[in-house]
Parts: structure tokens; C-alpha cells; sequence
């Protein structure tokens, strides 16, 4: 690549202040991350530094992989929409959207007839209703107080959350005494497991089998529950960006390009928030197209570099 291009798009997963050069400093981590000397520092700069030879008269624009995913949808062969989003649910979970310059009241410079791309940090959103395992995870977290929505629905948290719900249940006498005793000698609970759990999967969790149907039918309902929670509230998330960037000529459908791996690959989490999402845009009368990029952050990162030069 040394050769091919003098331009570098980075995709960069967590909260930025993005500077006119297209730099970013960072504001803080997130996903429990643990890495505070970058803090504070320029991030393209420090990619630059990190290359050595290799970089010299490179230049880097710097995005969040959200924005990526809302360009990689634009680039896709969508043109026939009316607007565009980006959304994120993986380790984390975040949605990007267009939003109209004269929207931007903080920034006095940009073109009033012109739009951008705006990063939402939706993980952020504090104003979800909590419960008692959800404010127990986020005091347990390595950012307590931050990005409470991400903590409730990104495959970060959703396997924390789910143990803390089964514990809970065994302690308020959901489950009977063997299934308690099982479930309070889980020290955790990975993806895999939890899947498993879900599907009813014996092969993979033994000792599931060997539990009373009722119990077992028990675990489920409370992983469902998790599972369906999760979904409603996505879609929540993805309703706010999408009532946001639609335009004024309604008839065009705005597309919504879907990234992350915990959307397509946790059970019933895509089910669900398109169920959810289908009722709440529906209610408001608003069409929208649903895709799917393979390698999204990276398409769009590539667009970003090769489109934008740092000023």
C-alpha cells in the first residue's frame, strides 16, 4: 500500500474531538478499553509517528466506523434514497446519520445548503430505563457513569448481563435448587455459552441437559427477554436517527446500513430490533430501505481518504 496511495482513512471506534485537518483527539475510551496515556493525544498524528519512514507525506482522515458504514451504504448503489444511516452493534453500539448544516448550531462555518455525516455516540444515551443488574455492571465497568445505553445492548455486556439476570433469578427462587447451584457456580458467561443456553444446545453446556425441563425452559425465557430488550431498544435507537435525517420529499426511503457482528450473529437480536423498528417507523409513516455492506468500516474508510484532503 506504501506505493498505491498517499492517503490513509482511519477508522477510529470511540469519542473524538475531530479537528478541519480531519485528525481526532481522544476524548476518553470506551468497551473497556484500558490504555489512558493516549488519552488527550491526536490519534492520525500518532499513526503517522507509529509508520515512521513509512509514513512520511502520508496523510490520514480520521472517521468513526459508524460514518464509515453510513458512506459504505451511500456507495453501495443505494442512490435512490432520500438519506442515509450508518449503525453499529457489535463490541459497542452506535448509529451515525446526515443532518443538514444549518442543523449544526455549533459550528458556524459550514455551508448552510450542504449536509454531513454526524456521529451520534447514541452509546451514550443515559435517559434508557436501568435496572438493578444493568446500574451494578456500569458500577463494575471501567468507565462507570459512561455509555450506560451501549452497556445495556452491545455484545460487550449483553453475556455480563445475561449471568447477572440468571443470578438474580437464582436468588429470588426462579430456579430450582440444582439449577441454582449450577447457575451460581458460573463464574461467566461467554457468547458461545450463551447461545448455547438459548438454543437449548446440549452439546455445548453438559451439564444444561441434565437440569428439569422447567428450569431449562426458565433460563431461556430470561435470555429471550435479554435478547428482546436489546433489539426494542435499537430499534429506539434507530427510529431517533432516522426520524432526524429524513428529508422533506417523504416518499423517498431513507437507508439504514446495518454493521456489527452482535446484530447478525447474536440469536434473535436482528429479529427483533427489525420487528421493533418495522412498528416504530411504520407508526410514522416513514419508508426506509435496510442494507447490509460486507466490510463496511473499511469501504467507508477508504472513501473518506480518498475523497477528503486534510486541510
Amino acid at each position: 500500500l506504501q506505493n498505491k496511495s498517499n492517503k490513509i482513512g482511519f477508522c477510529f471506534s470511540y469519542p473524538v474531538e475531530l479537528t478541519p485537518k480531519m485528525d481526532g483527539k481522544l476524548l476518553r475510551w470506551t468497551k473497556e478499553m484500558r490504555a489512558p496515556e493516549v488519552v488527550g493525544r491526536f490519534i492520525g498524528r500518532g499513526l503517522l509517528e507509529a509508520l515512521g519512514p513509512a509514513g512520511d507525506g502520508k496523510s490520514v482522515v480520521m472517521l468513526n466506523d459508524t460514518a464509515a458504514t453510513l458512506l459504505a451504504g451511500r456507495a453501495a448503489g443505494n442512490t435512490t434514497c432520500g438519506s442515509y444511516v450508518g449503525f453499529i452493534l457489535g463490541t459497542g453500539a452506535n448509529i451515525a446519520y446526515l443532518e443538514k448544516n444549518k442543523n449544526i448550531l455549533k459550528a458556524g462555518h459550514l455551508d448552510p445548503s450542504a449536509s454531513q455525516a454526524v456521529n451520534v455516540e447514541s452509546g451514550g444515551f443515559s435517559r434508557a430505563p436501568r435496572g438493578d443488574i444493568d446500574r451494578l455492571l456500569d458500577r463494575e465497568s471501567e468507565n462507570p457513569g459512561s455509555h450506560r445505553f451501549e452497556k445495556m445492548i452491545s455484545g460487550k455486556y449483553l453475556p455480563k448481563i445475561a449471568l447477572g439476570a440468571l443470578k438474580k433469578g437464582a436468588r429470588e427462587g426462579l430456579f430450582g435448587a440444582s439449577c441454582s447451584l449450577w447457575i451460581n457456580g458460573l463464574e461467566k458467561l461467554d457468547h458461545g455459552q450463551m447461545d448455547a443456553l438459548i438454543h437449548n444446545d446440549n452439546e455445548t453446556i453438559s451439564k444444561f441437559a441434565m437440569l428439569p425441563e422447567s428450569d431449562r425452559n426458565g433460563i431461556q425465557a430470561t435470555l429471550n427477554a435479554l435478547i428482546e430488550r436489546a433489539g426494542k431498544l435499537a430499534a429506539v435507537n434507530i427510529t431517533a436517527a432516522v426520524v432526524k435525517a429524513v428529508r422533506e420529499d417523504k416518499e423517498l426511503p431513507v437507508c439504514i446500513n446495518m454493521d456489527g457482528a452482535t446484530y447478525y450473529k447474536t440469536p434473535g437480536i436482528r429479529e427483533n430490533t427489525e420487528f421493533y423498528l418495522k412498528k416504530m417507523l411504520g407508526e410514522r409513516n416513514i419508508p426506509y430501505l435496510l442494507a447490509h455492506v460486507d466490510h463496511a468500516p473499511i469501504i467507508g474508510a477508504a472513501i473518506a481518504g480518498l475523497v477528503n484532503t486534510p486541510g
